[in-house]
């Protein structure tokens, strides 16, 4: 079976081997942005003023939309990464995007494919080490352009060190992601995704943290799109890969017809295969955010992995941004988050954690 990278390995596999460049371009990103260069830093302020943004006009939701496609393309390559089929898709969303077309809700439900470049199947490559770049997405679906940006986030994400840190990444992640959902006559409603997650390893005395996004499968419902999702999911290499890959598997097939359950599940792969005890944190997108519990599908894949000795601690109830009562209706038992003002008044001037 092919060797892989898991993906939260890949950030540090990408700087041990890109050279030095001291004559490295430096990109503007639109002023109304992050000044980042090379990494994703925290910049919660200047996010939620990106997501308050007026996008009523055409003109402006082009706008919005190519400013943020652009700095995740000026962030990849600055990263040596500007090659890889995940940045290059990208060029094409902005690409289409640029070229016109009609903004409206019907041509958004329409051209939904074209305008996230959605694929029917997964882009994988199980050359060898000689091409690293297209290595780094090895084994792990990049089906449109919410996939390559969680991607490109957890690549070029600056280093989390803290639990803190990582939820308030998560929170940032969401809000961007968020802006692009807002633009529904470019963007059709299920064509967006409902959720974010994050996966991490906890935290330890001597090293950051290994930490990956992803976003929830996306498409027309009851449509193959969800369902190639999961059956295109290669998980990753381990001890007990045959076990984990069948557990998975059984579970795929079964949360095929729920895409909020699919981002848990992948995004919790991603992390599996060099730690035994990982954290994870679900947020969905409605206007009252909310942190989700693992549904009931995820919750009998985690038990199937405890028994292989994994353990997946699921933050829904004790997440540090979480607050007030547990709502435990089904089928998304959830904790509702502080407001944005007050994670915002509490850590909108952190950068480093």
């Amino acid at each position: 079976m092919e060797s892989t990278i898991p993906l939260h390995q890949v950030r540090t596999v990408v700087r041990n081997t890109s050279p030095p460049c001291p004559n490295r371009p430096v990109f503007r990103n639109d002023p109304s942005l992050p000044a980042d260069q090379d990494r994703i830093s925290l910049n919660l302020q200047t996010w939620k003023n990106v997501l308050s943004e007026p996008i009523n006009t055409e003109t402006l939701a082009r706008k919005g939309i190519d400013k943020i496609l652009t700095y995740f393309v000026n962030i990849a390559s600055l990263n040596d990464l500007a090659n890889i089929p995940a940045v290059q898709t990208i060029r094409e969303s902005l690409s289409i995007l640029r070229r016109g077309g009609d903004f409206s809700r019907d041509a958004a439900k329409k051209n939904w494919r074209e305008r996230i470049a959605q694929l029917s199947a997964a882009k994988t490559n199980h050359d060898p080490l000689s091409s690293l770049r297209t290595l780094a997405i090895d084994g792990f679906p990049i089906f449109n352009i919410w996939d390559r940006m969680s991607f490109i986030y957890t690549v070029c994400a600056t280093d989390v060190k803290t639990q803190l840190g990582a939820e308030l990444h998560l929170y940032q992640f969401r809000m961007i992601i968020k802006a692009l959902r807002g633009c529904q006559e470019w963007f059709s409603s299920f064509s967006g995704p409902t959720t974010v997650a994050a996966s991490w390893k906890g935290e330890t005395q001597t090293q950051g943290i290994a930490i990956a996004f992803a976003t929830t499968a996306v498409g027309e419902p009851r449509t193959a799109d969800k369902t190639d999702f999961c059956s295109s999911t290669r998980l990753y290499d381990g001890p007990d890969r045959k076990t984990q890959e069948r557990v998975y598997q059984e579970e795929y097939a079964i949360c095929s017809e729920s895409s909020r359950k699919l981002s848990r599940v992948f995004d919790l792969a991603r992390c599996l295969s060099s730690s035994r005890k990982v954290q994870s944190l679900c947020f969905n997108m409605n206007l009252e955010s909310s942190a989700y519990q693992c549904c009931g599908h995820c919750e009998r894949t985690l038990e199937k992995l405890g028994a292989n000795n994994i353990q997946i601690d699921d933050l829904w109830k004790t997440a540090l941004l979480s607050t007030g009562a547990i709502d435990d209706e089904e089928p998304y038992p959830s904790r509702g988050l502080k407001s944005q003002k007050d994670i915002l008044k509490e850590y909108g001037g952190l950068r480093d954690l």
